[in-house]
């Protein structure tokens, strides 16, 4: 009985060790491409970008804002379509 449960558990780790070490992988680099997206982006939006007029520094901060909303406006979107779809 004891071989039986030690070669199903050698079968079954391989597929399932693969498919641990697959997912990290992505993770992280999904994860670094965006921390690194958005420092480029917050340095373009408060440093790079020129300075309005006639509200002066306050203007930048919209450049943030309106991104994200819009990032938050499609993940709320999904979320909505997801439970709707999910609770038929």
């Amino acid at each position: 009985m004891a071989t039986v449960k030690s070669i199903a558990t050698t079968d079954v780790q391989p597929d399932s060790r693969r498919a641990r070490s697959a997912m990290p992988r992505a993770l992280l680099t999904l994860t670094s491409l965006t921390i690194i997206g958005v420092i480029v982006g917050l340095y373009l939006a408060l440093g790079y970008a020129g300075t309005e007029i006639e509200q002066g520094d306050v203007q930048r901060i919209f450049y943030t804002h309106v991104a994200t909303f819009s990032g938050a406006a499609v993940a709320f979107s999904a979320t909505v379509i997801g439970g709707i779809l999910y609770l038929r």
